[in-house]
């Protein structure tokens, strides 16, 4: 079985980064994350893609998810 800091590199944490809790904690913390590439790659599609966008979001509408 892979050691707490290995699976943080799988995920993409650095090497510094620090978890609270024994062992099964952090072992508990790094499984439950979203890696960290993922996150950086959704915010910054997010914030800068096209649409739909938080600017063009409309509560309640619907999103086609076929190229029309």
């Amino acid at each position: 079985m892979l050691q707490p800091r290995e699976l943080a590199a799988t995920q993409g944490f650095p090497p510094d980064y620090g978890f609270a809790g024994n062992k099964g904690e952090t072992t508990e913390q790094i499984g439950n994350a979203v890696p960290v590439n993922l996150a950086r790659a959704l915010v910054k599609e997010a914030l800068t893609g096209t649409e739909p966008s938080l600017q063009t979001f409309t509560p309640g509408e619907e999103v086609s998810t076929t190229d029309d």
